[in-house]
């Protein structure tokens, strides 16, 4: 059951590009003389104006963590989105993109000219663009088939090369609704409607397994699988009125675990660039710190109201899931880094009471640094891995249970996939000192820019004496590139 993936998939790229027609080339003198009127963006969540329904506490798992600077500022903005506005705003760029071009307009360029300030423009937002919609299905009103993206730029001729050197310097950006809410003021209702039936979404259940259960249930019965719904594609068709695909379901079930602070994010894949195609479904991280799929749509077997769900794509780990699920690596201009799925299924009988929200945090918050990783990046030891769990778990049990002391097992299996040998202790990159460069490294430095862990190692990648974005940015550019080499 693919669904076509919204418009955006096929429409937006055609869409953002064109737009930069439209965006005068402006000279330096006008540019420096508007300065004062730019926002300053990076990742940081301190409006007090703008709230949350998604997981953005210590522990959480999400895709804005990953991105280079110019995409965090744009992913910055994006999250102000969630007090809908449709407000034209201008993203300045820390890093500012030169190209050469054969003219210094944009009514004169030659395809070739295009085609490189296409990729320009895209490679400065679209990942910015992508993570924030997945990691905020608030953003369920904003249609970006009809949103318009250009570049404000500086140009000057390069007399050596008989070329201009056009220096993209921010991003306009004008958002648009979809056309099925009809006006601003609906898009404000809805928004309310959706925080409410999260708000009173019913949830049953002592342990984690036993909630998402019953959210996956839940879900399952309320909506049913509908193309032609008029808001198909997002949580409002599986929460408020009925009639979803398989983004509205993903993203319901993703709101209603970070209500509930368990780790969860949307997955994209089986895509077919083709026909437009793909589907979409959850990662979500359970009480013995492994992260496991569940497909809600796939387990969703009824058509109009109907009861019939099954539990096929429940909790599932690679062996299962990867069957008939591929995740995208990349996404457009976007690189998926995915937490790494467990090999095997969840064992429901290793389940243990959470009966407070921080307590969950706390034990989610232990194993997230571990367990984040690209899809194409091999994980670390399973044996480390399994030591931690055991130990959480295994506190966790002795706290909160009377009836066992018994130290929870988790089940192994053979490491069948490849390990990354390790790297001279010196390399450069390997901020968290572990003899690696991976994901982990990517996170530690991550969260430390975000003030979210404190520094035991130093995360001045660029050792240009600060510890910023620029470093996340660099370290990421070194880990792709390793990949890559393997």
């Amino acid at each position: 059951m693919k669904k076509l993936f919204s418009s955006f998939i096929s429409v937006v790229t055609s869409t953002l590009i064109s737009a930069g027609s439209v965006i005068p080339v402006m000279s330096m003198a006008e540019y420096q003389s508007s300065e004062e009127n730019y926002v300053e963006s990076g990742y940081i969540f301190g409006d007090s104006n703008v709230s949350f329904l998604s997981n953005f506490k210590d522990g959480s798992y999400n895709y804005g963590e990953f991105l280079d600077a110019n995409n965090s500022a744009v992913y910055t903005e994006m999250v102000k989105l969630l007090t809908p506005s449709i407000d034209t705003v201008t993203i300045k760029l820390p890093e500012p993109i030169t190209i050469s071009l054969s003219t210094g307009s944009f009514s004169s360029m030659t395809d070739a000219d295009r085609e490189i300030y296409e990729d320009a423009l895209m490679s400065a937002c679209r990942s910015g663009i992508d993570s924030a919609l997945f990691d905020l299905p608030e953003l369920f009103w904003l249609d970006l088939a009809e949103t318009s993206v250009g570049s404000i730029n500086s140009s000057k001729r390069n007399w050596r090369t008989g070329k201009y050197d056009v220096t993209l310097t921010s991003i306009s950006f004008t958002p648009m609704y979809y056309e099925n809410f009809g006006s601003m003021e609906s898009v404000i209702e809805y928004k309310e409607k959706l925080s409410d039936a999260v708000e009173n979404f019913p949830v049953e259940g002592e342990t984690r397994y036993e909630q998402l259960k019953s959210i996956h249930d839940y879900i399952c019965k309320f909506t049913y699988y509908d193309v032609n719904s008029p808001f198909y594609s997002s949580p409002i068709g599986s929460l408020v009125e009925p009639g979803s695909v398989c983004e509205g379901y993903a993203e319901a079930f993703k709101l209603m675990c970070d209500k509930l602070n368990i780790p969860c994010v949307e997955i994209i894949g089986n895509f077919n660039e083709d026909n437009t195609e793909a589907h979409m479904w959850n990662y979500v991280q359970m009480d013995d710190g492994k992260w496991y799929g569940v497909d809600v749509t796939w387990d969703d077997t009824d058509n109009l109201y109907g009861q019939e769900l099954k539990y096929t794509y429940f909790l599932k780990g690679s062996k299962t899931l990867s069957v008939n699920h591929t995740p995208a690596d990349v996404y457009f201009y976007t690189n998926m880094i995915y937490p790494e799925l467990s090999a095997d299924d969840y064992d429901p009988s290793s389940s243990v009471v959470s009966t407070t929200t921080s307590a969950t945090t706390s034990k989610t918050t232990t194993t997230t640094t571990t367990s984040k990783t690209t899809k194409s990046t091999t994980s670390t030891s399973k044996t480390t891995k399994t030591q931690t769990t055991t130990s959480t778990a295994s506190s966790t049990t002795t706290k909160k249970t009377t009836t066992s002391t018994q130290t929870e097992v988790i089940p192994t299996t053979t490491v069948t996939e490849p390990i990354t040998p390790p790297l001279p202790l010196d390399v450069k990159g390997d901020v968290n000192k572990d003899g690696e460069l991976n994901i982990a490294d990517l996170v530690y430095c991550s969260r430390a820019v975000l003030c979210k862990v404190e520094l035991t190692a130093s995360c001045d990648v660029d050792e240009d004496g600060r510890i910023d974005s620029f470093d996340v940015a660099l370290l990421r550019r070194l880990i792709i590139k390793l990949t890559v080499k393997k």
